[in-house]
């Protein structure tokens, strides 16, 4: 029991650390020659706004857990699913697929948690590890919707 309550507790400040971010969109007015830039302001916009629409995923019980799951999801398969996407914003729309499939990870976790006590120590565990990946992303995530640009290559392989 004191481990499942181990990995709601770590899925509790998690959301309230970085979920709950307002996000502003600043449209990017000048090209660093050694990255790319996402400039489109609608694009970065609705980064954002599904960004802060994931606000809504709790993980207070496995039923709560698995419509957050379902609402992840829909967020990752939207933008795997974008053909439309402006070629410098490329790296926006494969670090929101890469974070949403992390947070995905954790909230399946959450679930077996809820469901498994006898393996509860195992999932708290890897639940750890899993916060502290999906934390690095989301401050990723956030520099990329502020910004326009993040340093993918200091967040962990999904």
């Amino acid at each position: 029991m004191r481990s499942k309550l181990t990995v709601l507790a770590a899925i509790t400040v998690l959301a309230a650390s970085f979920l709950f971010v307002n996000v502003s969109v600043h449209p990017v007015t000048s090209v660093n020659a050694q990255a790319v830039k996402c400039t489109d302001a609608k694009f970065l916009t609705q980064v954002a706004t599904d960004f802060t629409d994931i606000s809504k995923i709790q993980a207070t019980d496995a039923v709560a857990s698995a419509h957050s799951l379902l609402i992840i999801a829909g967020v990752r398969q939207k933008y795997e699913d974008m053909t439309d996407v402006p070629d410098t914003c490329l790296s926006v729309q494969y670090q929101t697929v890469s974070f949403m499939a992390n947070l995905s990870d954790l909230f399946s976790l959450a679930i077996a948690s809820q469901v498994d006590a006898a393996g509860a120590a195992d999932y708290a565990k890897a639940a750890t590890a899993q916060v502290e990946r999906v934390k690095k992303l989301g401050a990723a995530m956030t520099d990329l919707i502020k910004n326009g640009e993040g340093d993918m290559a200091a967040t962990p392989a999904s």
